[in-house]
């Protein structure tokens, strides 16, 4: 009996023949980058279920879309520090007001955004408004996902940063 080949064992040895030609730090880069990206889409599954939600029942976008991102990005949080970043930082207080800080400013660009693809960039090409609505999201998302991406690995879940501040208290 023939052992089959799905797509997806295809596209893992073409990922894994791709990322062996890398250099080592860069190989731990890219992989750390799609496991963001992984846990980029639960958490936008979260977002976009609030999202819709939200949009259905009434709610003016931008505030669903404000609301949607705030849960979602709790979601992010959990399961970076503990799955992508692997980081057990014990100055949780910080790290969760870096974070939020992180949160903020992306949700002034997901606004912003939103705000242009809607009602800038969509405004006028004769698609119905709500369906407008419901697909600017997630191509804001997929806008922001290597901004946010940098953000994290950089301030949030960046040791050196914890270390320093041990080091300077010493």
């Amino acid at each position: 009996m023939k052992n089959k080949i799905s797509f997806f064992d295809k596209g893992n040895e073409l990922v894994l023949s791709i990322l062996d030609k890398l250099p080592i730090s860069l190989q731990v880069l890219v992989k750390q980058f799609l496991l963001y990206a992984v846990m980029g889409i639960i958490a936008f599954s979260v977002d976009y279920l609030v999202y819709l939600l939200l949009i259905f029942t009434g709610v003016y976008y931008i505030i669903a879309a404000l609301i949607a991102g705030t849960l979602s990005a709790l979601t992010n949080f959990l399961l970076n520090k503990k799955i992508t970043f692997k980081n057990n930082e014990k100055k949780i207080v910080l790290q969760v007001l870096l974070f939020i800080t992180i949160v903020l400013i992306s949700l002034a660009l997901n606004a912003f955004l939103m705000y242009v693809i809607v009602d800038v960039i969509l405004k006028g090409i004769g698609i119905p408004r709500t369906i407008v609505e419901v697909i600017a999201r997630p191509i804001v998302i997929i806008l922001m996902l290597p901004v946010n991406f940098g953000l994290n690995k950089c301030i949030v879940y960046n040791k050196k940063i914890y270390d320093a501040l041990r080091n300077k208290k010493n």
